[in-house]
C-alpha cells in the first residue's frame, strides 16, 4: 500500500489486509499487521486458493484495508475490488490499484495487487 491515510491519534496507522473471493462462500485471509506505517510492503504475504477456470471466471477478488486497533473495531481504510475475468490467469499480475473511499476517507490511497 502507499499514501494511506493516517488513521491513529499518536502515530500513523497500522495496516493490515484481508483478502476475499465473492460472489459465494468464502474463507477471509488477513495478512499481518504492520504497525505505523503508511506505505505497508506484504511481500511476504502468499495466500492460495483453488478454483475452477469456470468459477474464476464469475469471481471478484476483494482486497479490505483496515487500520488494526487495540481496544476496538479495525478501522476501515479501503477496498480494491478484482474481477478475475478481466485478468490473465496464467502468468504473474503486479498492478498498483486506487482503493475505494469509506465514509471518513479523504485522501485516495493505492493498494499494489499481484496474483500468481
Amino acid at each position: 500500500c502507499k499514501d494511506l491515510k493516517k488513521m491513529d491519534t499518536f502515530g500513523k496507522s497500522d495496516p493490515f489486509v484481508e483478502v476475499l473471493f465473492v460472489p459465494g462462500k468464502h474463507v477471509e485471509m488477513k495478512t499481518k499487521v504492520i504497525r505505523n506505517n503508511l506505505n505497508p510492503v506484504f511481500d511476504n504475504e502468499v495466500f492460495k486458493t483453488q478454483v475452477s477456470l469456470v468459477e474464476a471466471k464469475k469471481l471478484t477478488v476483494v482486497f479490505r484495508v483496515f487500520d488494526w486497533d487495540h481496544y476496538k473495531k479495525s478501522d476501515k481504510i479501503g477496498e480494491a475490488q478484482v474481477p478475475l475475468m478481466k485478468m490473465n490467469l496464467s502468468t504473474t499480475t503486479d498492478d498498483w490499484k486506487v482503493l475505494h473511499e469509506f465514509t471518513g476517507t479523504k485522501d485516495k490511497p493505492s493498494l499494489k495487487v499481484g496474483l500468481q
